[in-house]
């Protein structure tokens, strides 16, 4: 895990613009290894909304659903994702139930 300078965070929100139309709120992003990590809120058909974690890549130029790491299990209590995800929840864990009230925190949106 490591911090990301300014200049990548610019980056990160730019780049990864096409994909950010159904998300409502979304964490800063945090370097976990070689990637770039976010935990997102979408709406949700089975409530008010949903959490999901993005990754992003050095060599892409939008954001990756977990659900496309390529070790991703839903059966694995970390999803079969990288273990520095539970930081960034951690992090965010605040922030995200405040957004799921309908209050917006900060946002890079």
């Amino acid at each position: 895990m490591g911090r990301i300078t300014p200049l990548e965070a610019t980056l990160l929100v730019v780049l990864a613009r096409p994909n950010t139309a159904e998300i409502v709120w979304d964490s800063a992003p945090m370097r976990i290894g070689k990637h770039y990590w976010r935990v997102t809120l979408k709406p949700s058909s089975y409530g008010k909304y949903s959490t999901m974690f993005q990754w992003f890549g050095a060599w892409d130029s939008f954001w990756h659903d977990d659900t496309s790491w390529p070790t991703f299990d839903g059966n694995e209590s970390n999803g079969g994702m990288p273990d520095g995800i539970k930081t960034l929840w951690k992090k965010n864990e605040a922030a995200i139930k405040l957004a799921m009230t309908g209050n917006s925190p900060a946002t890079l949106l």
